[in-house]
């Protein structure tokens, strides 16, 4: 598909401001061509320069303005996020969290490990996960070598978690969970 010369700048001049970390550039251009971020196959090259330059403020305005993300391309944005040092992850994992990215086990697990000194947003995501990946977590927390402090710490807040939840039918969570407490 032919774009159009303006288009086409306009593309170059986002992955420049994605860059070079240019905030309002990025907000200038999809304020002006919003449908650059819908086009197929472009979506997600802009927000991963974004993420890959530790300008997640960028990456999220492209997403809330509508960036088309494929399930799989929001699991690459979510470890692009959990890898950068920038203080707008949170708001950007919470934004993903919002708009229907489903974290599994291994998610979570990465997520422990990536961001070791971010136990409270740790704790906000879990406070959003199901019952099975919850269990899958502390199996693969005990599994792996995982540092013993950090198992226990994480084990201790899954359990508080599941604290007045339904258990009937998850005889295997309370299994996981006690095999930990030695």
């Amino acid at each position: 598909m032919y774009l159009g010369t303006d288009d086409k700048i306009s593309q170059y001049f986002l992955l420049g401001y994605c860059i070079f970390g240019n905030y309002k550039g990025v907000v200038d251009i999809i304020d002006k061509r919003p449908y650059l971020i819908h086009m197929k196959h472009y979506d997600l090259l802009p927000i991963e320069i974004c993420l890959m330059n530790n300008f997640i403020e960028g990456a999220l305005y492209m997403m809330k303005k509508g960036a088309n993300l494929k399930e799989i391309d929001k699991e690459k944005v979510f470890n692009g996020i959990l890898n950068n040092k920038n203080p707008g992850k949170k708001e950007a994992i919470y934004f993903l969290l919002d708009n229907g990215i489903e974290l599994k086990e291994d998610d979570l697990y990465k997520m422990i490990i990536l961001a070791k000194s971010e136990s409270k947003l740790i704790e906000d995501v879990l406070k959003r996960v199901d019952l099975l990946s919850l269990n899958n977590l502390i199996v693969l927390l005990n599994k792996n070598d995982v540092a013993k402090d950090i198992r226990l710490y994480y084990n201790q807040q899954i359990q508080r978690l599941l604290h007045g939840k339904d258990f009937e039918g998850n005889y295997e969570l309370f299994i996981n969970l006690k095999s930990d407490s030695d």
